[in-house]
């Protein structure tokens, strides 16, 4: 395989042209494609890699290769007392779930009012810079600053359409597209599968309505009694977004088959419970990084507005916290000017 030589930096190119331009169709259909494809709910060939994997171009560009980068990299791992040896991946979360995340720090906030059971219906700009947020119960809340961390970015369109329709219209232009994760419980004397692992990953070729599916009670001890397992499935996404609303037992047999096909299971889940997620998963789409640095541009126009969420710029958890840190830094600066 040729290693293509380092481009001069285009306006953008996608994660499946990007990889496969440097590992081979035969890698990206195998493994990048059901990789990406279940982190982001997406179609590859539609997705920025400057977006989304900003990280591999800025290696490429400082090692000339990918390849290079990564053997870089585990050289500077074994300098620093780490082996190189291949480990497993650890799993952390919170006992009672993600809201335990949110609650502890409204617990340990202090000389901080939390307003909750509210819906914030739009957003108005006062003389001196102030904000008018107004709420779903008729009632307004007056602030210096407004950091709107709604998400997805369409929420968000509705807040500030009242104040500026082409910040809303770009906000809107920023695609989505619904999933749906199904939760069966099984017996495990009566399970046929050893669970080795953390989970699969579906490559297209398949051609099952199950694009990944997560050995809950392996990464996570306290998810299920002893004696019994939890796997989770995971459905929709840019692929086929229809089976989202499917009816239950139409969705339950669909999945028990594709589980029946791919792990051999063949007994009745003694529980199973369905969640939709409508129009959650946020699309880089190819351009995404132009329409993020309209919106930063924009919102310059109002001093002590922002916007924070995986819309713009890192879908996961710690991209939010370090984008949340940053912009509690600018807000720490706005206000001591």
């Amino acid at each position: 395989m040729v290693i293509p030589p380092w481009e001069e930096e285009r306006e953008d190119i996608s994660l499946a042209e990007f990889y496969k331009r440097r590992f081979g169709k035969e890698i990206f259909d195998r493994i990048a494609e059901p990789l990406f494809g279940s982190i982001y709910a997406c179609i590859p060939e539609n997705i920025s890699v400057k977006s989304c994997w900003p990280r591999a171009l800025q290696w490429e560009k400082e090692y000339g290769s990918l390849i290079r980068s990564m053997l870089a990299r585990r050289r500077m791992r074994k300098k620093m007392g780490d082996s190189g040896k291949k480990k497993l991946a650890v799993f952390m979360t919170f006992k009672e779930g993600m809201s335990e995340l949110t609650k502890t720090l409204e617990k340990n906030l202090e000389n901080v009012n939390f307003l909750t059971g509210r819906s914030v219906l739009n957003l108005k700009t006062n003389p001196g810079g102030r904000f008018t947020v107004i709420l779903d119960d008729g009632k307004s809340v007056e602030s210096d600053a407004c950091i709107l961390a709604t998400a997805p970015s369409y929420a968000t369109a509705e807040i500030v359409k009242s104040i500026d329709t082409g910040l809303a219209d770009i906000l809107m232009r920023i695609p989505y597209v619904s999933s749906a994760t199904i939760t069966l419980a099984y017996k495990k004397e009566s399970f046929p599968h050893p669970l080795r692992g953390f989970g699969v990953l579906v490559t297209r070729s398949e051609k099952t309505q199950v694009k990944a599916i997560s050995w809950s009670s392996t990464k996570f001890n306290q998810r299920a009694p002893e004696g019994y397992v939890l796997i989770r499935a995971f459905v929709g996404g840019a692929e086929d977004e229809t089976m989202v609303y499917q009816k239950d037992d139409q969705l339950l047999k669909v999945v028990k088959e594709d589980l029946h096909k791919m792990m051999g299971i063949n007994v009745e889940p003694i529980l199973t419970k369905i969640y939709r997620w409508p129009s959650s998963m946020v699309q880089y789409t190819l351009g995404h990084e132009k329409k993020v640095k309209f919106i930063e541009e924009r919102v310059k126009q109002y001093p002590g507005l922002y916007l924070i969420g995986n819309a713009y710029r890192g879908i996961g958890i710690s991209d939010c916290i370090n984008n949340a840190t940053q912009t509690a830094e600018q807000v720490v600066e706005y206000f001591t000017k």
